[in-house]
């Protein structure tokens, strides 16, 4: 399952503030969405995200697949990224 930063409607700071530019709304993130946004830029799957964070951070896999889902269903929500269809 990969996703796409909605690069035509979405706006990013240096400092981690996403903007969506057609609802006018902002989204500051923290260091760890900033990593998880970079990663969907470079169109890595959820599945190498999920290995990146559990090389990166200390956590449990169930407790990362949680927050990981709540936070790009999050993003989907707020109109920042979409879910790519399957090839």
């Amino acid at each position: 399952m990969k996703y796409k930063l909605n690069e035509y409607n979405v706006a990013m700071s240096d400092n981690g503030v996403l903007f969506n530019m057609i609802t006018g709304e902002s989204y500051e993130m923290n260091k760890i969405g900033m990593l998880i946004i970079e990663k969907i830029r470079k169109n890595n799957s959820k599945e190498q995200i999920k290995e990146f964070l559990l090389s990166e951070f200390v956590i449990d896999r169930e407790t990362m697949e949680s927050n990981l889902e709540e936070f790009l269903h999050s993003l989907i929500r707020h109109q920042l990224v979409e879910l790519l269809p399957e090839d």
